[in-house]
């Protein structure tokens, strides 16, 4: 399993996205953290600016409530007496008069309050004065119910000087009253009204904003197309907590020194985002596509880099397992690859022409070899073959001389005159039968030789000279003075493979020797060099490569078993350029 982790690390492909992810994600994490900074940052100074904004419009709302304030403390200065006691009944009319008409004088001084009333706790009569006295500041049937409710209130009860929420019809009104033992006197704050100006201060209309108590409890909102002042759903509670969590970043509060209640906005989170500057969103989205340099950058690498590279190593594997004829594509993905194709090309080219050159040199060392081998064998067979038709000749014994002449004739002809790569075992056979018959006029009595064959393999082929150097080995050194060796070939076919077989009962191999053959090193003693069997291995190396087999056993004085074994011929029907089965023909 280490191994695994360890071969897919050392893959090029992991090591180059890991070098761009290294190169890459630090600066773009840096870079979307800076800008993210920023902007939150000038978020903060937004929403602080707007927060500023809106304290100073509600200091100015508790401007305008203090001048309703003090006006109220100069007319209870006035009238404090009758307020509290009430008046002399002689002069009941006279002081109501005066008192109801200061009322009115101050009422009228208070564009703020939109309803003002004055009432006697005691019979329970109530002035109404609106805010223009012809009533065109208020419509007529509000101030009816204004009258109403005033009529049926308790002033008594409510804390001095505290603004609590009235609803008169469907608008919301700031009640500010005092109240005395014998009347009572307020004003009637419209809500839209006090708040009309807040208006101006949107950026949207996607803003919304809410009156909220001091215990968190809303009490009304700004509608956001009608600009007017709504009671929140009591259906729907909805608290002061539950809106800071749903808007922890954009809501701002501005609390109210004179009333109960704090003014909260939530501000348009789009709005807010859009008043970000132009150049620090840039900054952010560049942030953010940087990050697609790693994919980007990967597929790249991928495409200009490892595919040429893969196609290249394909192509190595191709030609290091001898399909020479395997090429690389002309176009490439750069300038540098189509150059490395082309080389690549060009180096299999040569590769496939340097091969065929050592191949045909091979081949034409090895006949060069073999002719060698058979001008070397021939010079000594033919000076033998001369003192053998001499000695033959001196007795007289002319059918001999003609029996041996024949079987010499057909040696040499085979010998000197063969120059194909592969023979047919028939033309192989027939020239050892006639080289044995050759030896056996020379040696007497020395051996007897026999021969099988499977019917049907007269037709493979073979190298030429590969039986008749074992059998002139036989010959050469394996005869025993006053004793008859015998020669035994077999030729066998199974599975698809010909097995050839020459065993001799002869002398045997030295052992020192035997390793060398074995070992395929030319042999050196005082006679010479002995490379037949070293030819042998290297021609059955060249034509057959690993599928042939050659080995030899042998102990002194036991005799030597030669054991090869080839592929069978794919082309049985063709036969050496031979003549008919008499006479080999004069090529």
């Amino acid at each position: 399993m280490i191994d695994k982790i360890i071969k897919f690390y050392r893959r090029l492909a992991v090591k180059l996205i890991l070098l761009i992810s290294i190169a890459i994600l630090p600066v773009n994490i840096l870079a979307l953290t800076v800008t993210q900074i920023i902007i939150n940052d000038y978020q903060t100074r937004l929403i602080n600016s707007y927060s500023s904004e809106l304290d100073l419009y509600m200091a100015q709302v508790d401007a305008q409530l203090s001048d309703i304030e003090e006006a109220a403390v100069y007319f209870i200065s006035n009238h404090i007496g009758g307020l509290t006691i009430g008046y002399d009944p002689g002069l009941a009319s006279v002081n109501e008069t005066s008192l109801y008409s200061d009322f009115r004088d101050m009422k009228s001084r208070l564009d703020l309050a939109a309803i003002g009333f004055l009432k006697n706790n005691k019979t329970g009569d109530t002035l109404i004065t609106t805010a223009f006295a012809d009533g065109g500041g208020l419509l007529p049937d509000l101030a009816v119910k204004a009258k109403i409710i005033i009529e049926e209130a308790d002033f008594s009860i409510l804390p001095e000087q505290q603004y609590g929420i009235q609803m008169i019809g469907d608008r919301i009104f700031q009640v500010n009253s005092y109240s005395f033992n014998t009347y009572s006197f307020g004003f009637l704050i419209d809500t839209q009204v006090l708040l009309g100006d807040l208006f101006s201060m949107r950026t949207t209309d996607r803003e919304i904003d809410y009156l909220a108590h001091r215990d968190g409890r809303l009490a009304a909102y700004i509608t956001e197309s009608e600009r007017v002042v709504l009671p929140v759903d009591k259906s729907k509670p909805f608290d002061l907590d539950a809106l800071r969590s749903q808007n922890s970043q954009n809501l701002i509060e501005a609390q109210s020194s004179k009333m109960d209640y704090s003014l909260v906005r939530v501000l348009d989170e789009s709005d807010v985002a859009s008043k970000i500057p132009l150049t620090d969103r840039i900054l952010q989205a560049v942030a953010f596509l940087s990050f697609l340099i790693i994919p980007v950058s990967w597929l790249l690498v991928r495409q200009l880099v490892l595919r040429p590279m893969n196609q290249l190593s394909t192509a190595m594997h191709e030609i290091e397992g001898g399909n020479l004829e395997y090429k690389l594509p002309q176009q490439a993905s750069s300038e540098d690859f189509k150059y490395m194709n082309e080389a690549f090309n060009r180096m299999a080219a040569e590769i496939k022409t340097l091969t065929i050159e050592a191949y045909e040199t091979d081949i034409e060392k090895l006949e060069i070899e073999s002719m060698n081998l058979r001008l070397q064998v021939n010079p000594h067979m033919l000076l033998n073959a001369f003192n053998m038709i001499f000695s033959l000749a001196q007795s007289k014994n002319y059918k001999s001389i003609q029996k041996f002449s024949r079987h010499l004739s057909d040696y040499f002809r085979y010998a000197l005159r063969q120059n194909d790569r592969l023979v047919a075992l028939r033309d192989e056979m027939k020239f050892v039968l006639s080289y044995l018959e050759v030896q056996k006029i020379r040696f007497p009595g020395a051996f007897t030789s026999v021969y099988s064959i499977d019917d049907g393999l007269e037709a493979e082929l073979l190298p030429p000279l590969l039986i008749q150097n074992f059998v002139e080995n036989s010959i050469k050194y394996a005869l025993k003075l006053g004793s008859t060796i015998e020669i035994v070939i077999i030729v066998r076919k199974n599975s698809g493979r010909l097995t050839i077989s020459i065993c001799d009962t002869g002398n045997g191999i030295a052992p020192d020797k035997l390793d060398k053959i074995r070992a395929g090193t030319v042999i050196l003693d005082n006679t010479g060099q002995h490379i037949g069997i070293w030819n042998i291995r290297r021609r059955l190396k060249l034509f057959y490569g690993e599928k042939a087999v050659l080995k030899i056993s042998s102990a002194i004085g036991q005799g030597t078993q030669v054991w090869i074994e080839l592929p069978s011929s794919q082309h049985a029907e063709q036969t050496s350029q031979g003549g008919n089965d008499d006479e080999p023909s004069d090529r």
